[in-house]
């Protein structure tokens, strides 16, 4: 091969790779966890989900279940419901109150609390 070739596929190589590790997980870098509900509204689907993971971990169902799987993907789908509940919730409502509040409301209706 040439050397134009082998250089051209190194940095391909090189781009792929710092794509790859760029990529945030779907449970990494959320920060809404002291959220008012209005900042809750504007931010993007991954940051809600983010924070959702960390709260679904407060349920001793859920932590138990990602303990007996051994992976955090096993509760994205527990986030998505999180998420969705209130993201439903909040909808046509102005309130002034935490979304980590909401969250637990949530939380207790679907049965991950008592």
């Amino acid at each position: 091969m040439s050397l134009k070739l082998n250089s051209f596929i190194l940095l391909a190589f090189c781009i792929i790779c710092a794509i790859l590790f760029a990529a945030k997980q779907w449970y990494e870098s959320g920060n809404l966890h002291d959220a008012d509900v209005s900042t809750w509204k504007t931010v993007s689907h991954q940051n809600k989900l983010a924070t959702a993971s960390d709260w679904i971990l407060i349920s001793p169902r859920i932590k138990a279940e990602l303990k007996s799987s051994g992976s955090i993907d096993s509760n994205k789908v527990y986030a998505e419901e999180l998420v969705a509940c209130i993201d439903s919730s909040l909808e046509g409502v102005n309130v002034s109150f935490g979304a980590a509040d909401v969250a637990a409301s949530c939380m207790v209706l679907m049965g991950w609390l008592k």
